[in-house]
């Protein structure tokens, strides 16, 4: 709906000289006109009586991760749990309905909620899953725990060097415990198989719905050239009714030069 017309509002405007309006339209996209009386009534533009509700300008998450919040609306969620045993339950129920040697993702743990006076290891990721490879972000997304099959897929070894300004976690005798701090992450998480683009869309749409219950209607978002690509896909096919500014990371920068891109490329 790119034209509308409010009426009988509590219309917030952000304007400190006249911070409240009563109605306001919307032409094609963009504000036309606010203010108190009565908003111009044009053919074909629908009206919609706020009944003395509040109306505020749309928000915008100025530092997003925004694809990869999407996929995670798919994974193991542990949000909420309170022990490495409920952790675990979500991962066996979880292999119980996937299928042979299938990669279980998961996101949100937090052990320091957990009662233990010390921090999960691939063994006990071993004990649910020992042939499916495990790969469980921490809430605070700067540490990945791991259990031994993603270990071996990715082939990281007690020899293996920490990646610059990050960490391998090990014990006393140099083997990895599955936890991959910061940059080390990327270790295992670069064989982990690209989502099928489709199924990412689709993730980026039911995502964007999230978002709009909240009031969010853009954000600057902070990821590469796979979230570029899928979102560029939605806008061409009509199907992307959010902003989105998108900040190259420094390590993608050389080839978004070379593919062109500069401040200023893209639409609304």
């Amino acid at each position: 709906m790119s034209s509308l017309r409010l009426t009988n509002g509590k219309i917030f405007t952000g304007n400190p000289t006249a911070p409240w309006a009563e109605e306001l339209l919307i032409l094609n996209g963009r504000i036309a006109w606010v203010g108190d009386g009565e908003a111009p009534s044009l053919p074909g533009v629908e009206t919609l009586d706020l009944g003395g509700r509040l109306a505020l300008p749309g928000l915008v998450d100025a530092h997003v991760h925004f694809l990869w919040y999407a996929l995670g609306l798919d994974s193991v969620r542990m949000v909420g749990v309170e022990s490495l045993d409920q952790a675990l339950a979500l991962v066996a129920e979880r292999i119980r309905n996937s299928g042979p040697g299938e990669w279980i993702v998961g996101d949100s743990y937090n052990h320091n909620v957990w009662g233990m006076e010390r921090e999960p290891n691939r063994y006990d990721l071993d004990r649910v899953a020992p042939d499916h490879p495990v790969f469980i972000s921490s809430k605070c997304g700067h540490t990945a725990w791991v259990n031994s099959k993603a270990l071996a897929l990715a082939g990281v070894t007690a020899v293996t060097p920490n990646p610059e300004g990050s960490r391998i976690d090990r014990d006393s005798q140099g083997e990895p415990t599955g936890l991959l701090r910061e940059s080390a992450q990327g270790l295992v998480g670069s064989v982990i198989p690209d989502p099928d683009p489709a199924k990412a869309c689709m993730m980026l749409k039911r995502a964007i719905g999230i978002a709009h219950s909240m009031g969010l209607t853009g954000i600057h978002n902070c990821e590469g050239r796979d979230s570029l690509r899928h979102f560029g896909k939605l806008a061409r096919e009509g199907e992307l009714n959010f902003r989105v500014v998108h900040h190259v990371p420094a390590d993608s920068l050389d080839e978004a030069i070379t593919l062109g891109l500069t401040s200023g490329v893209g639409g609304e």
